[in-house]
């Protein structure tokens, strides 16, 4: 960290704000996959905005960002536990996105906004140290929109508003910059980002006329979408390509005021909503794993957080990284070696590059239930993180709801991650009860969220039936008992002509 002060701005809160706050409680999934660690970076002269982040398989982190309240582009570097420092441009005035990468010989590739020049410029360092070479990309717009990403080559690609307020996309051939307009019936972009999938095709999601837009170029023209049709959706947006080149985007439901997710699949586009406490999402990362997996980090404004969202099992597991006073602005995340996640984010209250590091640690998730009968029911948890642990025992504890005291299945050792069960009994009918999934290792527990469920309720008697079966059972042991009884009672009395008695007297 860089040695130094720095004076915390007075927070003014508007009252219908605090008014919001004191009512809001976020319900993560299961909070439980990381134990997040913070540090903070760089604390002189208002450091840390719109940083960029990204990772070395050694272990060796890069960010760029805005310092002294940007006037300096900087680029921090921790290689084994020690941050270093180095001035990549200015002094000047830079604004708006920066984007970091590095090519396969490690190399830094970076671009950001000059807006004392009005253009977007790219630069680029060898990987072991030097100057840096910075060009001029093209005039860019006021706000200084742009993303960078490279080819297998490491040639680099770079999406920007132009001055003309159009999506514009650019990449290197040589020494020239060959530029071309995406979408020019669409003025006014913003937010965009881009991504190239294994065959260097670009993909780039942008904000465009009120609404969240995708384009892509699989051949040699540029096709576009609009992935979100509702007005005023897809601010602050983040792209991510999973292992078919499929996108991944998160972004900003203003209207709503929440976090919302896009996923585009041969079918269409499936949209959903991940958050919407606090009013999060005005500030936005994405990270696909090579699980395929989605990773977000984002800002939750009204609670000032840092958080972080996970997709897991068809769930989002959802974490605050960091809600040390207002922290959480413009994050960038990126995995290390290990698919550990890394957000580096500026803390308002103090001016300063913060860095927060998910560690594993033991985690728990209830699942559900199946199998739920009048009198007994299968519970499905699922151990998420072992956190260094070799093993850990699981279980369940559940009671009725309204009882005061938790029940627990026997404990199971489990020695891996994933999905355990347990069956319970002596349930009542038409009761509902809940329970929570319970991982225990090395004197540590922790317990997943509480879930529920109904058990039947016996059907109630129809007495029709009941009565009309009656009735018939009654009609037929009438029916049976006069038959016996004219059977037991002998053939009639016989008499002959005459009046006398077969076999009387004579």
């Amino acid at each position: 960290m860089r040695q130094g002060s720095h004076a915390a701005t007075t927070i003014v809160l508007v009252g219908f704000i605090v008014a919001a706050m004191a009512s809001m409680v976020l319900t993560p999934g299961a909070a439980t996959r990381y134990r997040w660690s913070v540090e903070t970076v760089d604390d002189v002269g208002n450091a840390g905005q719109h940083s960029s982040l990204t990772i070395v398989s050694n272990g060796t982190i890069y960010v760029l960002y805005h310092d002294d309240d940007g006037t300096i582009l900087r680029l921090a570097t921790r290689f084994a536990g020690t941050w270093q420092f180095e001035d990549v441009a200015g002094p000047g005035l830079f604004a708006g996105d920066t984007s970091l990468a590095l090519d396969f010989a490690g190399d830094l590739h970076a671009s950001y906004y000059d807006a004392e020049l009005g253009h977007v410029r790219y630069g680029t360092r060898a990987a072991s140290g030097g100057p840096w070479n910075t060009t001029d990309v093209d005039l860019g717009f006021a706000d200084g929109y742009n993303s960078l990403a490279l080819d297998s080559f490491g040639i680099p690609h770079i999406a920007y508003t132009t001055y003309s307020d159009t999506l514009r996309y650019a990449h290197l051939a040589d020494t020239v910059w060959v530029r071309e307009d995406i979408d020019a019936s669409t003025p006014g972009a913003e937010h965009e980002s881009l991504a190239l999938d294994r065959y260097g095709n670009p993909h780039i999601a942008y904000y465009g006329n009120g609404r969240l837009r995708y384009a892509s170029r699989p051949s040699a023209n540029w096709v576009v979408e609009i992935a979100d049709p509702r007005d005023y959706v897809g601010q602050f947006l983040q792209l991510g390509l999973d292992s078919s080149g499929q996108p991944h985007i998160a972004y900003y439901n203003g209207p709503g005021a929440s976090l919302w997710y896009a996923r585009k699949s041969p079918g269409g586009w499936t949209l959903s909503a991940i958050d919407a406490v606090g009013n999060p999402g005005r500030g936005i990362s994405v990270v696909v794993g090579r699980d395929d997996r989605p990773r977000i980090a984002y800002y939750a404004q009204y609670l000032g957080e840092l958080r972080y969202a996970e997709f897991v099992n068809g769930t989002w597991e959802i974490q605050i990284a960091d809600e040390d006073y207002t922290v959480g602005w413009e994050p960038s995340i990126a995995l290390d070696a290990a698919g550990i996640p890394h957000v580096t984010y500026y803390d308002w209250t103090r001016g300063a590059l913060r860095h927060a590091v998910g560690m594993h640690a033991l985690g728990a998730r209830t699942v559900g239930a199946s199998e739920v009968s009048q009198t007994d029911a299968l519970l499905h948890g699922e151990v998420a993180s072992l956190g260094g642990f070799v093993e850990a025992n699981v279980s369940f504890s559940w009671r009725q709801v309204s009882e005061p005291v938790w029940r627990n299945t026997s404990l199971v050792s489990s020695a891996s991650e994933g999905p355990f069960d347990a069956r319970i009994l002596g349930l009542t009918p038409g009761h509902r009860y809940e329970f929570r999934a319970v991982v225990e290792a090395g004197g540590e527990t922790q317990i997943g969220r509480v879930l529920a469920f109904t058990t039947p309720t016996p059907k109630p008697l129809d007495f029709v039936p009941i009565i009309l079966s009656a009735a018939a059972i009654t009609v037929a042991a009438v029916g049976l008992s006069l038959a016996a009884l004219t059977w037991f009672r002998g053939p009639p009395l016989f008499r002959r002509r005459g009046g006398r008695r077969r076999g009387g007297p004579a």
